[in-house]
Protein backbone atom coordinates (compact mmCIF):
# COMPACT_ATOMS: atom_id res chain seq x y z
CA UNK A 1 0.00 0.00 0.00
CA UNK A 2 1.23 3.25 -0.89
CA UNK A 3 2.06 5.99 2.03
CA UNK A 4 0.11 8.39 3.08
CA UNK A 5 1.25 11.99 3.46
CA UNK A 6 0.34 12.10 7.14
CA UNK A 7 2.67 9.08 7.51
CA UNK A 8 5.78 10.34 5.66
CA UNK A 9 4.93 14.12 7.50
CA UNK A 10 5.33 12.28 10.60
CA UNK A 11 8.72 11.10 9.95
CA UNK A 12 10.01 14.25 8.58
CA UNK A 13 8.52 16.36 11.65
CA UNK A 14 10.42 14.55 13.80
CA UNK A 15 13.46 16.59 13.03
CA UNK A 16 11.76 19.53 14.82
CA UNK A 17 9.30 18.37 16.96
CA UNK A 18 8.27 14.86 18.46
CA UNK A 19 4.76 14.58 17.32
CA UNK A 20 2.09 12.76 19.63
CA UNK A 21 1.78 9.00 18.68
CA UNK A 22 -1.07 7.89 16.80
CA UNK A 23 -2.32 4.64 14.73
CA UNK A 24 -0.69 4.68 11.36
CA UNK A 25 -2.97 3.83 8.64
CA UNK A 26 -1.87 1.11 5.67
CA UNK A 27 1.20 -0.96 6.25
CA UNK A 28 3.61 1.68 4.73
CA UNK A 29 6.65 1.30 4.77
CA UNK A 30 7.60 -2.57 4.77
CA UNK A 31 10.34 -2.56 2.63
CA UNK A 32 13.88 0.00 2.95
CA UNK A 33 13.59 3.36 1.64
CA UNK A 34 15.45 5.52 -0.65
CA UNK A 35 16.51 9.27 -0.53
CA UNK A 36 18.62 10.59 -4.11
CA UNK A 37 20.66 13.09 -3.59
CA UNK A 38 21.66 15.37 -6.41
CA UNK A 39 25.14 16.17 -5.08
CA UNK A 40 28.21 14.60 -3.74
CA UNK A 41 28.28 13.18 -0.20
CA UNK A 42 29.48 15.16 2.80
CA UNK A 43 27.49 18.66 1.60
CA UNK A 44 24.24 19.43 3.21
CA UNK A 45 21.63 18.00 1.12
CA UNK A 46 23.46 14.70 2.30
CA UNK A 47 24.04 16.20 5.80
CA UNK A 48 19.83 16.79 5.54
CA UNK A 49 19.05 13.21 4.01
CA UNK A 50 20.66 11.32 6.40
CA UNK A 51 19.55 13.40 9.39
CA UNK A 52 16.09 12.42 8.12
CA UNK A 53 16.62 9.06 7.24
CA UNK A 54 17.84 8.27 10.52
CA UNK A 55 14.13 9.73 12.14
CA UNK A 56 12.45 8.12 9.39
CA UNK A 57 14.11 4.71 10.49
CA UNK A 58 13.11 5.34 14.65
CA UNK A 59 9.96 6.27 13.47
CA UNK A 60 9.13 3.40 11.06
CA UNK A 61 11.60 0.98 11.90
CA UNK A 62 13.05 0.50 8.23
CA UNK A 63 16.34 1.46 6.99
CA UNK A 64 16.66 4.41 4.79
CA UNK A 65 18.97 4.26 2.17
CA UNK A 66 20.57 7.70 0.95
CA UNK A 67 22.46 7.58 -2.63
CA UNK A 68 24.36 10.58 -4.31
CA UNK A 69 23.94 10.57 -8.10
CA UNK A 70 25.32 13.28 -9.67
CA UNK A 71 25.47 13.24 -12.85
CA UNK A 72 24.11 16.03 -15.02
CA UNK A 73 24.24 17.99 -11.94
CA UNK A 74 21.81 15.73 -10.35
CA UNK A 75 19.45 15.34 -13.49
CA UNK A 76 19.79 11.79 -13.75
CA UNK A 77 18.66 11.01 -10.06
CA UNK A 78 16.06 13.52 -10.70
CA UNK A 79 15.03 11.78 -13.52
CA UNK A 80 15.68 8.01 -11.77
CA UNK A 81 12.74 9.33 -9.00
CA UNK A 82 10.74 10.48 -12.05
CA UNK A 83 10.35 6.81 -13.76
CA UNK A 84 10.23 4.87 -10.29
CA UNK A 85 7.39 3.09 -9.17
CA UNK A 86 4.69 5.64 -7.27
CA UNK A 87 5.11 3.45 -4.35
CA UNK A 88 6.67 5.78 -2.37
CA UNK A 89 9.87 3.97 -1.76
CA UNK A 90 12.12 6.12 -4.13
CA UNK A 91 12.70 9.89 -3.05
CA UNK A 92 14.61 12.75 -4.16
CA UNK A 93 16.14 15.57 -2.15
CA UNK A 94 14.66 18.39 -4.22
CA UNK A 95 17.29 21.34 -3.51
CA UNK A 96 16.96 25.21 -4.36
CA UNK A 97 18.58 24.03 -7.45
CA UNK A 98 15.96 22.13 -8.39
CA UNK A 99 13.97 25.52 -9.62
CA UNK A 100 16.80 27.12 -11.06
CA UNK A 101 17.25 24.06 -13.68
CA UNK A 102 13.67 23.80 -14.49
CA UNK A 103 13.94 27.86 -15.56
CA UNK A 104 17.44 28.35 -17.73
CA UNK A 105 17.74 24.79 -19.13
CA UNK A 106 15.96 24.82 -22.01
CA UNK A 107 15.06 20.67 -21.99
CA UNK A 108 15.16 17.66 -19.33
CA UNK A 109 14.64 14.84 -19.54
CA UNK A 110 11.25 14.95 -17.26
CA UNK A 111 8.53 17.23 -16.64
CA UNK A 112 9.64 18.97 -13.23
CA UNK A 113 5.83 19.68 -12.57
CA UNK A 114 4.01 16.85 -13.85
CA UNK A 115 6.43 14.07 -12.91
CA UNK A 116 7.11 14.77 -9.59
CA UNK A 117 4.88 14.74 -6.15
CA UNK A 118 5.47 16.99 -3.42
CA UNK A 119 5.80 15.05 0.19
CA UNK A 120 6.62 17.74 2.58
CA UNK A 121 9.41 20.32 3.34
CA UNK A 122 12.25 19.75 5.62
CA UNK A 123 14.47 22.53 6.03
CA UNK A 124 15.45 26.05 4.85
CA UNK A 125 18.68 27.70 5.77
CA UNK A 126 20.74 30.81 4.64
CA UNK A 127 23.47 30.50 1.64
CA UNK A 128 27.33 32.04 2.49
CA UNK A 129 30.02 33.33 0.32
CA UNK A 130 33.29 32.14 1.61
CA UNK A 131 36.84 32.36 1.60
CA UNK A 132 39.57 30.23 3.02
CA UNK A 133 40.69 31.26 7.01
CA UNK A 134 43.82 32.15 4.90
CA UNK A 135 42.87 34.33 2.17
CA UNK A 136 43.97 37.79 1.64
CA UNK A 137 40.17 38.84 0.89
CA UNK A 138 39.57 40.85 4.09
CA UNK A 139 35.51 41.73 3.13
CA UNK A 140 32.99 41.62 0.76
CA UNK A 141 33.91 44.75 -0.11
CA UNK A 142 37.74 43.73 -0.53
CA UNK A 143 36.46 40.75 -3.20
CA UNK A 144 34.16 43.16 -5.07
CA UNK A 145 36.98 45.70 -5.11
CA UNK A 146 39.46 43.10 -6.70
CA UNK A 147 36.86 41.66 -9.45
CA UNK A 148 36.62 45.38 -10.60
CA UNK A 149 40.11 45.39 -10.86
CA UNK A 150 40.87 42.23 -12.66
CA UNK A 151 37.13 41.26 -14.92
CA UNK A 152 37.10 37.75 -14.65
CA UNK A 153 39.96 36.90 -12.73
CA UNK A 154 38.81 36.23 -9.54
CA UNK A 155 36.68 32.81 -9.46
CA UNK A 156 34.17 31.13 -7.09
CA UNK A 157 33.22 27.80 -6.56
CA UNK A 158 29.42 26.80 -7.23
CA UNK A 159 27.55 23.17 -6.70
CA UNK A 160 26.55 22.74 -10.03
CA UNK A 161 25.98 24.65 -13.08
CA UNK A 162 22.58 26.14 -13.50
CA UNK A 163 22.10 25.33 -9.71
CA UNK A 164 20.75 28.01 -7.02
CA UNK A 165 24.20 28.83 -6.27
CA UNK A 166 25.41 29.60 -9.70
CA UNK A 167 22.14 32.03 -9.52
CA UNK A 168 23.29 33.47 -6.23
CA UNK A 169 26.98 34.43 -7.40
CA UNK A 170 25.49 35.93 -10.80
CA UNK A 171 23.15 37.82 -8.96
CA UNK A 172 25.90 39.25 -6.48
CA UNK A 173 28.16 40.17 -10.22
CA UNK A 174 24.99 41.49 -11.72
CA UNK A 175 24.36 43.49 -9.32
CA UNK A 176 27.88 44.72 -8.38
CA UNK A 177 28.69 45.18 -12.00
CA UNK A 178 31.40 43.01 -11.93
CA UNK A 179 32.70 39.82 -13.80
CA UNK A 180 33.71 36.69 -12.16
CA UNK A 181 34.15 32.93 -12.87
CA UNK A 182 32.17 30.48 -11.26
CA UNK A 183 33.63 26.92 -11.35
CA UNK A 184 31.22 24.39 -11.17
CA UNK A 185 31.58 21.31 -8.69
CA UNK A 186 29.18 18.07 -7.88
CA UNK A 187 29.43 18.32 -4.34
CA UNK A 188 30.94 21.03 -1.01
CA UNK A 189 33.55 18.31 -0.41
CA UNK A 190 35.75 18.84 -3.03
CA UNK A 191 34.70 22.40 -3.71
CA UNK A 192 36.32 23.13 -0.50
CA UNK A 193 39.14 20.77 -0.50
CA UNK A 194 39.96 23.48 -3.55
CA UNK A 195 39.11 26.69 -1.37
CA UNK A 196 41.69 25.38 1.39
CA UNK A 197 44.04 25.03 -1.19
CA UNK A 198 44.38 28.20 -2.87
CA UNK A 199 43.12 26.90 -6.16
CA UNK A 200 39.71 29.37 -5.51
CA UNK A 201 39.20 32.76 -4.18
CA UNK A 202 35.47 32.36 -2.78
CA UNK A 203 32.96 29.84 -2.75
CA UNK A 204 28.90 29.96 -2.50
CA UNK A 205 28.01 27.43 0.12
CA UNK A 206 24.76 26.92 2.61
CA UNK A 207 25.36 27.17 6.52
CA UNK A 208 25.39 23.44 7.13
CA UNK A 209 28.73 23.30 5.39
CA UNK A 210 30.28 26.94 5.80
CA UNK A 211 32.75 25.96 8.57
CA UNK A 212 35.50 25.85 9.49
CA UNK A 213 35.74 29.32 6.54
CA UNK A 214 35.74 32.89 6.63
CA UNK A 215 32.21 33.98 5.95
CA UNK A 216 32.16 37.42 3.79
CA UNK A 217 28.38 37.86 3.29
CA UNK A 218 25.67 35.23 3.93
CA UNK A 219 21.85 35.39 3.24
CA UNK A 220 19.53 36.22 6.05
CA UNK A 221 15.73 36.06 5.72
CA UNK A 222 15.71 39.17 3.12
CA UNK A 223 18.78 40.87 3.57
CA UNK A 224 22.69 39.79 3.01
CA UNK A 225 24.84 40.33 6.01
CA UNK A 226 28.07 42.07 4.63
CA UNK A 227 30.06 45.20 4.25
CA UNK A 228 28.08 45.97 1.49
CA UNK A 229 24.77 46.98 0.71
CA UNK A 230 23.38 44.27 -1.28
CA UNK A 231 19.81 42.18 -1.28
CA UNK A 232 19.35 38.66 -0.89
CA UNK A 233 17.54 35.73 -3.02
CA UNK A 234 16.78 34.62 0.30
CA UNK A 235 17.10 31.46 2.16
CA UNK A 236 17.86 27.85 0.66
CA UNK A 237 15.08 25.31 0.78
CA UNK A 238 15.16 21.14 0.80
CA UNK A 239 12.24 19.19 0.29
CA UNK A 240 11.12 15.18 -0.27
CA UNK A 241 9.67 14.76 -3.62
CA UNK A 242 8.42 11.30 -5.27
CA UNK A 243 7.43 9.74 -8.64
CA UNK A 244 4.57 11.75 -9.91
CA UNK A 245 1.81 9.42 -9.53
CA UNK A 246 2.52 8.44 -5.96
CA UNK A 247 -0.34 8.51 -3.77
CA UNK A 248 0.27 11.25 -1.18
CA UNK A 249 -3.27 12.63 -0.37
CA UNK A 250 -4.22 16.25 -0.16
CA UNK A 251 -6.03 15.48 3.76
CA UNK A 252 -3.53 14.84 6.74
Amino acid sequence: MAPTRRALLYGAAALVVAPPARAQTGNWPVRPLRIIIPTAPGGSPDTVARTLGNKLTERFGQPVIVESITQGVGIVGNQMVSKSAPDGYTLAMLTGGFTTQAAVMKSLPYDPIRDFAFVTSVVAYPMFLLVAPNSPIASFKDLIDRARAAPGKVNYAIIGGGSVYHLLGKWIENRAGVEMTAVPYRGSVPAFTDLMGGRLDAMIDTATSASPSKMLAGTSGNTIVSSGPITALGDLWKALIGAGSVRVPSSM
